[in-house]
């Protein structure tokens, strides 16, 4: 009687035991998700303002392509193609910055 008695009192601790362990588990996995951040998305400024109106493209041939600074919201470089445009930021040292496609005024449109 005493080694059912151990036997059932030995699957109870390992059960208690398995239990702590998954709920050590689940709270190490808390917070679920990363923080707020605190840097503000660019692209909702950016896609909010008409481009049109946008300060940043007078004097740029319509259709060419404009790298703008994520920190900034200032034009770091410009090209003839998208690719020359990024090429030209990164060698400038800019790492953060959107790719937009100067509107033509036909249209109106802003290539991201």
């Amino acid at each position: 009687m005493r080694d059912t008695f151990e036997a059932a009192e030995s699957t109870a601790d390992g059960q208690r035991l398995s239990e702590k362990m998954l709920d050590k588990t689940l709270a190490d996995s808390f917070p679920t998700s990363d923080p707020p951040s605190t840097i503000p998305n660019p692209g909702d400024r950016i896609a909010s303002q008409d481009p049109m109106a946008d300060t940043r493209f007078v004097g740029m041939h319509p259709g060419s392509w404009a790298a703008v600074s994520i920190d900034s919201g200032e034009v770091v470089a410009t090209g003839k193609s998208r690719e020359q445009a990024e090429l030209i930021a990164r060698r400038r040292g800019h790492g953060k910055f959107s790719l937009l496609q100067v509107p033509s005024k036909t249209d109106g449109t802003v290539a991201a």
